[in-house]
């Protein structure tokens, strides 16, 4: 595993295996988990006062929090992946008795890239022509992803998915119905991986103001 990491201090040396675990969970797992080590190396007992985790979709937890001059202690992170993907990195601060800085421990997720949306994102002006944009949906080389439905949320927007190259290639046509007023819409397409998992993934059409045009004065497309 290499040299332990120690920390130094009037209150004990705590050597930490690693302060940092990668992980690379599969396509279709729900959750990553990892695991620190520490070991008391020094002349006095140390005390584990707490174990925050850095944000909602982590969660942190130690096997003992006394540790007396020679004894070891687990801790075990858990990242709840949901909708994310790409490279997760994720703090837990361990804050020792009478320690001013708190331990910084970093968990990294190397979550896989399913998929792509060509543009990111769609947009019309005020007053333009309520014309069906697509995006395209890019299946992501070895992965097993089919889209399964896109929604919505503004009933302004019509989207539909249509496929280009069965497991490979979608579009997502969308359909504004009237480009009279802006408005936001978010569209969420859900998608079967590995046939057992459904995923969301999320984007935004918009109308958008046209620079100079004042309120009141939208013109008819």
């Amino acid at each position: 595993m290499g040299c332990a990491l120690l920390v130094r201090s009037a209150w004990g040396d705590l050597a930490w295996g690693s302060k940092q675990v990668d992980l690379h969970p599969g396509l279709t797992e729900s959750e990553a988990t990892a695991e620190f080590r520490c070991t008391n190396t020094g002349p006095d007992e140390v005390v584990i006062e707490s174990v925050i985790a850095g944000c909602c979709c982590l969660s942190a937890s130690v096997d003992r929090k006394v540790l007396p001059v020679g004894e070891s202690a687990r801790l075990f992170a858990r990242f709840k992946i949901g909708q994310a993907s790409g490279v997760q990195a994720k703090n837990i601060y361990v804050k020792l008795r009478g320690a001013g800085e708190p331990t910084v421990l970093r968990m990294v997720t190397h979550l896989v890239e399913l998929l792509e949306m060509k543009p990111s994102r769609l947009s019309w002006e005020t007053g333009e022509e309520p014309r069906a944009k697509l995006i395209d949906v890019l299946v992501q080389p070895g992965v097993n992803l089919r889209p399964d439905r896109v929604l919505a949320t503004d009933p302004r927007v019509q989207a539909q998915i249509r496929t280009v190259q069965e497991g490979r290639h979608y579009q997502i046509v969308v359909t504004p119905g009237s480009t009279l007023q802006p408005f936001s819409t978010q569209l969420v397409l859900g998608a079967l991986v590995e046939d057992t998992v459904i995923k969301s993934f999320a984007t935004t059409a918009e109308v958008r103001s046209r620079p100079g045009l004042k309120q009141g004065a939208y013109p008819h497309p």
